[in-house]
């Protein structure tokens, strides 16, 4: 897949929609601002978490529904961004899910790096060789628990555009079509998402305004991704159940039909009679035959 193409065919799309982006990260902002605000005034930072949560239920969709139209070049507004607030429970359930994954992985992490710190505070107290090995398990099964994370997260990566074109469906579905729709696409995603970390360090150094432009570039070029392997997948699919339905002649049986001399069958060849046996034939049948009688009555 060509990257290039895909950013290319985004910023083409987004001349003439930056506006509402723009417009859509200040809202954002804006609310998240209240947010915090909140909480701090009441003294529960967990409330904050909670509206944030609230607050992208109602909103994130919206946003998914605003980078699709554009990928489909289609114009936005910002009053796209409460187009899709239909979707805010299965946003909520997604989003929990994912969560919990997160914290699995995240506390599987945390205890390995944890017991790698032990090791390495306390290695004094260790034979050398056991402590090296004990250090060198930690450092792989760390990087091993990191790498999975990263596998999970770029496989369930279309979750939100999935959803945004399905609603109706469930989310375990959602998952699975995710997974199928990422199967061998791990590296190619990286990628893609590599290739923005150099606009988002150059966006540090302008305090962050670079991002208003940098925003909807990402979104729109993962919506043309997502459009993409979709394609691509769609594609595959009616291949292969042309190919199921094609009946592939069987080669045909060969049967060996051993017979003696006695057991060929014999042609029967029509009998010719000569004709003058058909004469005499005929002549002794007249013969046979009796002459009438004749009966003379005397009156």
């Amino acid at each position: 897949m060509n990257i290039k193409e895909l950013k290319v065919s985004a910023r083409e799309n987004l001349k003439g929609n930056y506006g509402p982006f723009a417009s859509v990260i200040l809202v954002f902002l804006l609310l998240g601002g209240i947010s915090a605000l909140i909480a701090k005034l009441v003294s529960f930072d967990v409330l904050s978490v909670l509206l944030m949560a609230i607050v992208g239920a109602l909103l994130f969709m919206g946003i998914i529904h605003m980078g699709m139209k554009v990928a489909n070049k289609e114009k936005v507004k910002l009053g796209d961004l409460l187009a899709r607030t239909d979707l805010c429970f299965k946003y909520l359930g997604i989003y929990i899910i994912l969560a919990l994954v997160g914290a699995l992985l995240g506390l599987l992490g945390g205890i390995t790096l944890k017991s790698l710190m032990i090791v390495i505070a306390n290695v004094e107290s260790f034979n050398v060789i056991v402590a090296i090995l004990l250090m060198t398990f930690g450092m792989l099964l760390a990087a091993a628990i990191i790498a999975f994370a990263i596998y999970v997260c770029i496989n369930f990566s279309q979750v939100w555009f999935i959803l945004y074109e399905e609603p109706k469906e469930k989310l375990k579905n959602i998952f699975t079509k995710s997974f199928d729709m990422m199967e061998g696409r791990v590296l190619e995603y990286i990628l893609l998402c590599l290739s923005f970390v150099g606009w988002a360090i150059l966006a540090i150094f302008t305090l962050g305004l670079l991002y208003f432009w940098l925003f909807p570039y990402m979104l729109v070029t993962l919506a043309n991704y997502y459009n993409k392997i979709k394609g691509e997948k769609e594609d595959t699919d009616i291949k292969e159940v042309v190919f199921d339905e094609i009946e592939v002649p069987s080669e045909p049986e060969i049967v060996f039909d051993f017979k003696t001399e006695e057991q060929e069958e014999v042609k029967m060849e029509p009998e010719v009679i000569p004709e003058e046996d058909i004469f005499e034939e005929l002549d002794d049948t007249s013969e046979d035959k009796e002459e009438p009688k004749n009966f003379n009555v005397a009156w």
